[in-house]
């Protein structure tokens, strides 16, 4: 017999989809965030195992794998990042433009 209460299925299932959601989209911040709390807690790798007879491992487990389901799935659902575009890669760029401005300068600088 085990105890089948609290919120620790729901703790270990947040905690492997923040990791693998970050490790999927390749967030830096996402999978430094994730090693924090495994570090701090460490016990959450290991408490998916069965380690003690009257605590509830089956709880972590299914959490667990049910991060990994829901990071598998929503790893391309967040709207993408906007591109970087150069002001020389916009449409309608002149170089004209910059050198007129960087003589306009120099003149300046010579009165």
């Amino acid at each position: 017999e085990a105890f089948h209460i609290g919120a620790s299925g729901l703790t270990h299932g947040l905690m492997f989809f923040l990791f693998l959601i970050g490790v999927f989209r390749r967030d830096k911040p996402a999978m430094a965030l994730a090693m924090m709390v495994f570090f701090l807690y460490g016990s959450m790798v290991w408490g998916i195992l069965p380690t003690e007879e009257r605590i509830s491992f089956e709880s972590h487990l299914f959490g667990a794998v049910m991060g990994i389901v829901c990071a598998v799935a929503f790893r391309n659902k967040d709207p993408k990042r906007p591109e970087k575009v150069y002001s020389w890669e916009q449409d309608g760029y002149q170089e004209d433009d910059f050198f007129e401005q960087s003589d306009a300068n120099q003149d300046d600088r010579e009165r």
